[in-house]
């Protein structure tokens, strides 16, 4: 039940972060290269996220992964909103969906491992 319970958590916390992130690509001012950014960091995230997850197990991968993100998000929220010109501002979008893609990949691979049938 705990599994459960944590993994509902998880799914509704990851899922909304990265359906808003995936909204706001559009809403950026330098908008090809941010989708670029998005579509680079999403395939990076899926190898690492599967790799990771094979070495480290679900918890400490989603800790990574959920980390790696929060660190994205703070740099956007404190510089890269008022430096969106910039050359750092993508790279902090890098860093901040390659963490949501990473989690949300991590979703699908580790729930058949945690709720077997």
């Amino acid at each position: 039940m705990r599994n459960l319970f944590l993994m509902g958590f998880i799914q509704v916390f990851v899922v909304f972060n990265y359906t808003l992130l995936v909204y706001l690509t559009t809403m950026f001012e330098q908008i090809y290269l941010t989708g670029l950014i998005s579509s680079a960091s999403e395939m990076s995230a899926y190898a690492f996220s599967g790799a990771l997850f094979e070495k480290l197990g679900v918890r400490r991968t989603y800790v990574i992964s959920c980390s790696i993100a929060s660190i994205g998000g703070a740099l956007i929220i404190f510089y890269g909103l008022d430096h969106q010109e910039s050359i750092m501002f993508p790279i902090f979008f890098f860093i901040s969906k390659f963490g949501l893609s990473s989690s949300y990949n991590l979703l699908f691979v580790a729930n058949s491992s945690i709720f077997e049938v």
